[in-house]
């Protein structure tokens, strides 16, 4: 099979080679492909077919006989007329139509020259700093757990396992009793650490927890008795990691981004402001009255 696929290649690129003034380097009958129709079909191939085509003939076979496919499928919607098929030639013009709008923002974008940006980026770091800049503080933290799930979840549950949890911690310190008593196996066997600092807005972290561990003062504090989702908790703050600002530099290429983005879409819009309404304008105001009739309430 792949032999006589590579066979009918081969008497295709034949054929293609007296299609000369017509410039075509791959033909089919009244279908054909300029080399520059080709060079930009392989260059919006992914970089695996660019590949299989260079280095495997039948891959290539394969890959031209769709781009061919596609433009005598292109040519058979060109000879869809009004007269004939009606609203299906309307709805392929508003497809071309809205690709050819899509094509040439792309290609106005494309062209458009970026102004320098540096200055811009600088005054916008120092005006709105906290958004680019501010990291919040966090906090390291363990954690002692009675689980429990809601909403059968009440101290009275397991009033009994806490108060022994309460004991133990009266003569052992938190990451024995953690390590021994917690029934988060997984923090446990680290005396109940968190493996990562959390913050105050962490959405991956329970509210409840979250809450408690920020209203603790000092480290080694350990809080009260916490209900969360999981089962009740006994918090002990770690270490706290203050917030502070990122250096300009850290932060300079988003700013960057963020207003380059908004200049293509200032630009983008001027764009289709240009095509808007002219003076010249006429419009058959009862024609579309009469269209838009069966739509009145």
């Amino acid at each position: 099979m792949k032999l006589f696929l590579l066979v009918l290649f081969f008497t295709s690129l034949q054929l293609a080679s007296y299609a000369n003034a017509d410039n075509f380097v791959v033909q089919d009958g009244n279908t054909g492909l300029s080399r520059d129709e080709v060079r930009l079909i392989v260059s919006s191939w992914t970089a695996e077919k660019q590949q299989a085509a260079a280095t495997d003939d039948a891959a290539l076979y394969d890959l031209l006989n769709q781009a061919v496919a596609t433009k005598k499928m292109a040519q058979e919607a060109d000879l869809l007329t009004p007269e004939k098929d009606g609203d299906d030639y309307w709805r392929k013009e508003m497809v071309l139509h809205k690709s050819m709008q899509m094509y040439m923002m792309r290609r106005f974008l494309n062209n458009m020259e970026m102004p320098d940006l540096n200055a811009l980026a600088e005054e916008r770091y120092k005006t709105q700093k906290e958004k680019y800049a501010w990291v919040p503080e966090k906090r390291q933290s363990s954690h002692i757990l009675i689980a429990c799930a809601p909403p059968q979840c009440r101290y009275e549950t397991r009033s009994d396992d806490i108060k022994a949890v309460q004991e133990a911690l009266k003569t052992r310190s938190f990451e024995e009793v953690a390590e021994s008593m917690s029934e988060d196996r997984v923090t446990g066997r680290n005396g109940g650490k968190l493996s990562l600092a959390v913050g105050v807005a962490d959405p991956g972290i329970d509210k409840a927890y979250r809450q408690a561990l920020f209203d603790l003062d000092t480290v080694g504090e350990v809080s009260p008795i916490v209900p969360s989702q999981f089962g009740m908790h006994l918090i002990k703050l770690d270490a706290i990691e203050p917030g502070y600002y990122k250096t300009y530099a850290q932060v300079r290429d988003q700013i960057v981004k963020d207003l380059s983005d908004e200049y293509k879409k200032m630009r983008v819009g001027e764009l289709n402001e240009s095509y808007r309404f002219t003076d010249e304008t006429r419009i058959d105001d009862a024609a579309i009255r009469e269209i838009l009739a069966p739509f009145k309430e």
